[in-house]
């Protein structure tokens, strides 16, 4: 079994940061009935748990691509200038109040399937240590080159990629408030209140 050993600065800061918003966010959501989970607000609209499933399908999906690109990094080349003019907007896109539809059908969830916290945060953790065994392979060498392709923005190095993820959760966690203060909101018990996703 290969050692693990310390991330490079600049990556352990961003994954630490990704796993602070992570926990934060298991943690007010254990908060909630089942009913309130699975609420939701409109037709075609999602449940928190839907939010979730769509958040740990964006990191299953992005850990995939890393593992068939790190073999050929160095063939890979790095972010051009359209492209990191392209990331920008997207963070800008994603830290104001604008609905973004998902860009590819892998991420959105299945409104038929059943789905459990217990078993999303499973899969989270799972998709969590896959990304920190694939960080353990960088070097600064590494770093500038592309590792993932976005489907609206092109090529991200790695650096890129994770700072797309951390703004990702936070974007999503607008619209938790927005399931939770929906009309028809199933109440929780008085005696012990909801965490509230506050701004």
């Amino acid at each position: 079994m290969k050692e693990e050993r310390d991330l490079l600065p600049v990556l352990e800061k961003r994954f630490e940061q990704m796993e602070s918003v992570r926990q934060d966010l298991l943690n007010r959501l254990g908060g909630f009935s089942e009913a309130q989970l699975n609420f939701k607000p409109g037709p075609k609209q999602w449940s928190m748990l839907e939010v979730v499933e769509h958040l740990v399908a964006a990191e299953e999906m992005t850990a995939e691509s890393l593992l068939g690109t790190l073999p050929e990094l160095f063939q890979a080349g790095k972010p051009t200038l359209a492209s990191r003019l392209k990331f920008g907007l997207l963070i800008l896109i994603m830290r104001s109040p604008l609905r973004v539809p998902a860009p590819t059908r892998v991420v959105i969830p299945d409104p038929e399937r059943t789905r459990t916290l217990s078993e999303l945060t499973q899969r989270w953790e799972a998709a969590r240590n896959q990304f920190r065994i694939l960080l353990d392979e960088f070097t600064e060498e590494k770093l500038p080159y592309g590792v993932f392709r976005h489907p609206v923005s092109g090529p991200l190095n790695i650096v890129q990629t994770l700072g797309f993820l951390h703004e990702h959760l936070k974007h999503h966690l607008r619209q938790f408030r927005r399931i939770e203060q929906a009309e028809g909101f199933p109440q929780g018990n008085p005696k012990e209140p909801n965490p509230k996703f506050q701004e």
